[in-house]
């Protein structure tokens, strides 16, 4: 099993002393993860020049571009994955 982001019980519960640092797990490996739709949503927004202020990192059109691409390339998808291709296809909506 694949798991993204902290271990922030684990964290908290050092932070706290209840277990040691020693005792604590490896960090887990780092795997980027994100929504292709939003990513290609967001190069196509850069590329019409229509980003906000809170888009980040700040930059440049054609980077912004191309930072939108390389992840859709690179990083899995967080919404559908093949190990798990009967659950993701529960999030298509349905038409009743």
């Amino acid at each position: 099993m694949t798991v993204l982001g902290f271990d922030e019980p684990m964290y908290l519960l050092q932070a706290y002393g209840v277990i040691a640092a020693a005792t604590a797990r490896a960090p887990l490996r780092r795997r980027l993860a994100a929504n292709k739709r939003a990513l290609l949503k967001h190069a196509m927004l850069a590329a019409l020049g229509r980003l906000s202020e809170v888009d980040y990192p700040p930059g440049s059109r054609f980077l912004q571009v191309m930072r939108s691409l390389r992840d859709c390339l690179l990083a899995i998808n967080s919404i559908f994955d093949w190990r798990d291709w009967r659950g993701a296809f529960w999030l298509i909506p349905k038409k009743d």
